[in-house]
């Protein structure tokens, strides 16, 4: 009698040991590995792949393939052991938790597209997921219209949950920091370019006010060479002095002026006086008094305006002796 197999399964496989087999059948939960005869291990597909959503076992395995595997249960009872594939490698998750933080601008390659979105690989070998809410384009058929499988694109990381295996993008974050960066080097740009004129223009102007300076200098310096010759100046100021002689002898004949008209006005006042009174009425000896006081006054007031024009023409020579 044949003994049965499973009866030292656990001896024979333990926990963690590394085994290989052949691909004996594939489902789509995943796919069955012959260890022995008699003795089937089953490759869940969750555990065909540390970075990619398998389908189908058969996305990386082929029928009739030998593999390595790697224990990872056994359940004697129900006679049943858990292979695994991908934990033949280092789980590569912490590292893809520091190099994919929410926030991240990383170039992506798309792999294939499906209702609700589409499906990227990032540069580690990682998959991950834009959803068609975190597209620029606002259907699906758009989608496809624009880009196409295998195309490289640009996404930010806005999503990574280590524990479910899940990474989200966005296209429309990444649109947004490329506007973003091309505003403020423009603004850059301008401010570089503004200070540069404002340098420019200082270092010109600098310059103009040097330049300036030693202009005035030379026309300082040429004018104290070149000094005004005696006969210039002497005709200078008695063209001065001319001016003063002729300014004073209008102001004396305008004083003898207002002089004269006192005296006519006066004789007015008398001739006016003397046709108010009766002639029978007005003493003779009276009328002699006034004249003589009128003529006296008359005789007077043209000797003070000749004695003040001498005296005028006097002041004004005496300078000129000096």
């Amino acid at each position: 009698m044949t003994p049965d197999p499973w009866d030292n399964i656990e001896e024979k496989y333990p926990i963690e040991s590394k085994f290989k087999g052949r691909v004996r059948n594939m489902t789509n939960f995943g796919a069955f590995v012959e260890m022995e005869e008699g003795i089937d291990g089953l490759i869940h597909i969750s555990d065909l792949s540390w970075t990619r959503k398998i389908k189908h076992p058969s996305e990386v395995l082929k029928r009739g393939e030998e593999v390595e595997v790697i224990v990872l249960d056994i359940n004697k009872a129900d006679r049943r052991i858990s292979l695994g594939y991908k934990q033949l490698t280092t789980d590569p998750w912490p590292a893809f938790e520091e190099a994919y933080k929410v926030g991240i601008k990383t170039p992506t390659k798309i792999i294939r597209f499906v209702d609700k979105g589409m499906i990227v690989e990032l540069p580690l070998g990682l998959e991950g997921f834009v959803p068609l809410s975190q597209l620029v384009e606002p259907s699906m058929a758009k989608v496809t219209q624009a880009m196409n499988v295998g195309d490289e694109v640009d996404l930010v990381v806005i999503e990574f949950d280590r524990a479910n295996k899940r990474v989200v993008l966005s296209r429309k974050k990444a649109v947004e920091q490329e506007k973003k960066g091309k505003t403020e080097t423009e603004k850059d740009d301008v401010e570089t370019y503004m200070k540069k004129q404002d340098e420019a223009t200082t270092l010109g102007d600098i310059a103009g006010d040097l330049a300036k300076t030693e202009d005035d200098k030379k026309k300082g310096d040429k004018k104290k060479e070149t000094p005004e010759a005696p006969a210039e100046a002497k005709e200078k100021e008695e063209g001065a002095g001319a001016g003063d002689t002729k300014a004073e002898e209008t102001k004396a004949e305008k004083k003898k002026s207002e002089k004269k008209d006192d005296v006519v006005e006066e004789k007015k006042d008398v001739k006016e006086q003397e046709k108010q009174e009766p002639e029978e009425e007005k003493a003779p000896e009276e009328q002699e008094d006034k004249k003589e006081d009128v003529e006296q006054k008359e005789s007077k007031e043209t000797k003070e305006t000749e004695t003040t024009s001498d005296q005028d023409k006097k002041e004004e020579e005496s300078p000129e002796k000096e």
